[in-house]
């Protein structure tokens, strides 16, 4: 029934809204890390990654996304800095390629920015998915009046 009323909608806002969330425990562990000697900043291509979630599910096989690091198919640090994953998901070395005299990578602003600005873009689908559940709740309340 729900898949008859929005279409693959509320799936596609799931996976972004994993995506934002694992792209905000990057850049916290970027910004963690930016006095660690030798550590590389690492980000993920919303972009690239949401195209291939997108295309893997229309063919039906939509990855499932897991954030926690607390669990044995979460991540590895391995895959994150190599860019390879079971997930799918494209990650992508910070922009400012500059290092300091400890080989640090992290632009502590930059990292920052980032973090911002995807805390805003996860705030804003949060808002689109309330605004859609909320309707779907509406259409059940007239739907049991009858």
């Amino acid at each position: 029934m729900i898949e008859a009323l929005w279409g693959g909608n509320l799936e596609v806002l799931d996976k972004a809204m994993s995506l934002r969330m694992a792209r905000h425990g990057l850049l916290a562990a970027n910004i963690a890390n930016a006095e660690t000697p030798n550590y590389r900043a690492v980000d993920i291509d919303f972009k690239a990654t949401m195209a291939r979630l997108i295309e893997k599910m229309e063919r039906g096989k939509a990855p499932a996304m897991e954030i926690q690091t607390s669990d044995p198919r979460h991540f590895t640090l391995e895959e994150v800095r190599s860019g390879k994953n079971r997930e799918g998901i494209v990650f992508a070395a910070g922009d400012d390629l500059s290092v300091t005299n400890d080989n640090n990578s992290v632009n502590l602003e930059e990292q920052l920015a980032r973090m911002q600005s995807n805390a805003m873009l996860y705030n804003a689908l949060s808002q689109i998915l309330r605004g859609k559940l909320s309707g779907m709740k509406g259409l059940i309340e007239s739907a049991g009046k009858y």
